[in-house]
């Protein structure tokens, strides 16, 4: 196949696929010089960001795209305007649909939105009928995005384009290459399975993690696409997208497009720099092995943001979830994954009563004070001696120091599974959470196997097993310190979230729902925190 002789279609996605790395809360300035710069690179479509239903925790404006937040930005008539809808979100509404694409979407002629892009897995293709019918009928262009294309079969494509191509309100269709494994190759032979039995409009969604999203592009372009997603400086989820810089300047010199680039690269080289500093998205060794092994790219967008892992100890993390199904990463993935491996009636061997008697417990857990007060910390376990627990692993205290380790979230125990079995110390964590890792054998006898059961709208704690909100491993902590008849617990390395932070939320509700508890113990952090407990210092003298 050659390149179609259709006009190329370029859409910026920046502040949608880029809004996983900051909740979709970018600064007002940023966004006014971003749409400045498209406005005058002439880039046909900006994806502004998701449309998405009312959350129970914080997400930024971008999440949601409101109307009459847009309403609000300096936007030129030049820049169309797009939305990404989540079908899956559409399908589980309680409302049902009707409902819920009238509480998504007003009728185009109050919105300044031009584009509807519906992201749908395979196995929901059949149900988008009445979602495209609705939204055609409100006076939207429409495409749809088809998750994870890379490794569907030949019949999986020939039957998805067979039902899509008979809805005629659709106007493009998007596939999308969500694990970034896909090769030249591949793209090649997708489309000519797409172009069985679709013959409109036709896009690509490339990421990053083999550092393909460009080539990939460009070669789909040659193929028969003809509408093309990219990002500034490639921000997206995990590895990120195809350079939306680069790309132009590509576009320009091979198909003699018109796009002009110096405000563009003016933004990727100033305000995107400096989030790129910030989040350090890009293409690497670690999303290149994730793609081989067909592991979602969160995966290691969480593992490296997080300090207590080093190249070392991600690859070993990869060693370990190739082995598993980890090709999907969201909160619906999540909670199934957890639900699935989890029980709500467990009840632990161990009895865990009065086993911190009249002791003080320290929990410690992994905010910047720890290293900035290590030594009063150090000072505080030698001077008076309490019962100290670690919040999963923690290397900024020595293991010589802590008691034991806390395990609670099974998504966690994923990426912590190679520590486990380096551990001396004893492991307080529920069997059910932790039977599947492949170490198991050798961190049983060390572990204290009390009983977690989670999604309760209350604090339940039992000699053998706890009864929590949540499956936060401070929730499980608090529950051991409680049914052992700990005198105190005290807090370091709790400096607490940005005030927005749905982390933070959760923390201060987890903590109000403890103090509901008739059996509570009185909480004290010893490091700076924002969180609602009482304040002490490392520093001071104890209080009796």
């Amino acid at each position: 196949m050659i390149k179609e002789n259709k006009p190329i279609n370029t859409l910026d996605c920046t502040l949608r696929d880029g809004g996983y790395y900051n909740n979709w809360d970018f600064d007002k300035k940023l966004v006014d010089n971003y749409l400045h710069a498209l406005t005058k690179s002439k880039v046909d479509y900006v994806e502004i960001g998701f449309r998405n239903l009312s959350s129970s925790i914080f997400m930024g404006p971008y999440a949601y795209s409101r109307d009459r937040f847009l309403e609000k930005l300096n936007i030129s008539k030049n820049l169309q305007l797009g939305v990404m809808i989540d079908t899956k979100e559409v399908l589980s509404s309680e409302n049902g649909i009707k409902k819920t694409i009238d509480t998504l979407l007003s009728e185009k002629s109050q919105s300044n939105i031009n584009l509807i892009r519906f992201a749908t897995h395979f196995s929901d293709v059949n149900s988008l009928g009445k979602i495209v019918k609705l939204t055609k009928d409100k006076g939207y262009k429409i495409a749809i995005n088809l998750m994870q294309t890379g490794g569907k079969s030949e019949e999986q494509i020939n039957r998805a384009t067979k039902y899509l191509a008979q809805l005629k309100e659709i106007d493009v269709l998007y596939f999308a290459d969500s694990l970034g494994n896909m090769r030249e190759e591949d793209i090649i032979k997708t489309i000519s399975l797409l172009r069985n039995n679709w013959h409109k409009d036709l896009g690509i969604h490339a990421h990053n993690n083999k550092g393909l999203a460009l080539s990939n592009t460009l070669v789909a372009l040659n193929n028969g696409v003809n509408w093309v997603d990219s990002t500034v400086r490639g921000m997206g989820r995990g590895a990120g997208n195809a350079e939306t810089e680069i790309l132009l300047s590509e576009l320009n010199r091979i198909y003699k497009e018109n796009y002009r680039l110096d405000e563009i690269y003016k933004l990727a080289v100033n305000d995107f720099k400096i989030l790129n500093s910030e989040f350090n998205w890009g293409q690497s060794l670690l999303y290149s092995l994730a793609a081989d092994n067909n592991i979602h790219p969160t995966y290691i967008q969480e593992m490296i943001s997080d300090s207590r892992y080093n190249d070392q100890r991600i690859l070993e993390a990869i060693n370990f979830m190739k082995n598993i199904p980890s090709a999907s990463f969201n909160k619906e993935f999540l909670d199934n994954f957890v639900k699935n491996q989890s029980k709500k009636n467990y009840i632990g061997k161990w009895n865990a009563s009065n086993w911190c008697k009249n002791k003080e417990v320290l929990i410690v857990g992994s905010g910047p004070s720890i290293k900035r007060h290590h030594e009063g910390i150090i000072e505080y376990i030698k001077e008076y001696k309490p019962t100290v627990l670690s919040l999963n692993i923690n290397n900024n205290i020595e293991q010589k120091f802590i008691d034991g380790y806390v395990i609670a979230k099974k998504s966690r125990t994923v990426m912590d599974s190679v520590f486990y079995k380096n551990l001396k110390k004893p492991l307080f964590a529920s069997k059910n959470i932790v039977s599947d890792n492949p170490d198991f054998s050798k961190i049983k006898k060390r572990l204290k196997d009390y009983g977690m059961n989670f999604g309760f709208k209350k604090f339940r704690i039992e000699k053998n097993s706890c009864y929590l909100p949540n499956d936060l491993a401070i929730s499980y902590a608090l529950a051991l310190a409680t049914i052992g008849n700990a005198k105190k617990i005290s807090l370091v390395g709790f400096d607490g979230y940005k005030q927005n932070n749905s982390l933070q939320e959760e923390m201060i509700e987890t903590i109000k729902l403890y103090k509901n508890n008739k059996k509570n113990i009185n909480i004290y952090s010893l490091t700076p925190t924002s969180y609602p407990v009482d304040s002490d210092s490392l520093y001071a003298p104890k209080k009796n």
